[in-house]
């Protein structure tokens, strides 16, 4: 499901939307809060931001997110937004995380490919009681890559509010 249609707020790294039902949809850019020794800026990608960050990913890298407008009293979903330039992995998103608080790493799951192209999974889920959190997580390469080089583009971290069908 990609965002219906949102506003860049403060330095535009933020993008924000409301859903129907009066939840907000918080977006931070990849530039602001994802983190490694090898990624660089990429203002080459179709993205909502103005830039995003890529590089290879031999080491794993390091996502801390503030979020600023999230609605009280929602179940967030929390999910990473990539592209990743080999075949052989498909939507599998080949890393081990974990938040800042967990003793131990999980491995991601499959991915959805959204409309536009950018790959989109699901790292965990919280009740938000507040508009602002802090969210460390943690990446570690989950195949060996170092024999072949893949390239990462990482577009943003998503908090998405969850939406029960009935």
């Amino acid at each position: 499901m990609r965002f219906p249609k949102g506003v860049l707020v403060g330095d535009g790294n933020t993008w924000l939307s409301k859903l129907k039902n009066g939840k907000v949809c918080e977006v931070i850019c990849a530039r602001k809060c994802v983190s490694a020794d090898s990624l660089v800026h990429d203002d080459t990608q179709k993205s909502r931001f103005s830039n995003v960050v890529s590089g290879e990913m031999h080491n794993g890298f390091r996502v801390k997110v503030t979020t600023q407008f999230l609605s009280r009293k929602a179940m967030y979903t929390v999910s990473l937004v990539f592209k990743h330039n080999s075949t052989n992995h498909g939507t599998h998103i080949p890393f081990k995380f974990k938040l800042d608080e967990d003793r131990s790493y999980s491995n991601s799951g499959m991915t959805h490919v959204r409309d536009d192209g950018w790959l989109m999974t699901e790292l965990c889920q919280f009740t938000s009681n507040k508009k602002e959190h802090e969210l460390g997580i943690h990446f570690l390469p989950l195949f060996n890559i170092t024999s072949s080089s893949i390239e990462y583009v990482f577009e943003s971290v998503e908090f998405r509010p969850v939406v029960y069908v009935s």
